[in-house]
């Protein structure tokens, strides 16, 4: 099972404050996509995350396109090219990201 790390919590916790748990778990339920993409936990998390802007019916669609595509998701979410560490670790710190 891939982790979710600290600083992605606590960016869930920011933007679902009510429903972190839930986020959760709905991230947990694409642990083997995660790991099926060789992709970065973190990434494919944050991708997921980022793409909900803190709504629990764009979390089901940012979930519903991983599963479709994965690609389209780190696209969506501007985590798609080789500069994507630089862009989490800015949206991860982001205002609003420790509130």
């Amino acid at each position: 099972m891939p982790d979710i790390s600290p600083r992605l919590r606590r960016r869930i916790d920011a933007d679902f404050p009510h429903h972190a748990d839930v986020v959760m778990g709905r991230l947990h339920s694409l642990d083997q996509l995660v790991a099926d993409s060789r992709q970065n936990p973190e990434r494919m998390f944050a991708a997921v995350v980022r793409l909900a802007q803190g709504r629990l019916d764009k979390l089901d669609d940012a979930s519903s396109l991983a599963r479709e595509d994965w690609r389209d998701l780190l696209v969506g979410a501007d985590f798609e090219n080789e500069d994507w560490p630089a862009r989490l670790s800015d949206w991860l710190s982001a205002p609003g990201a420790n509130r």
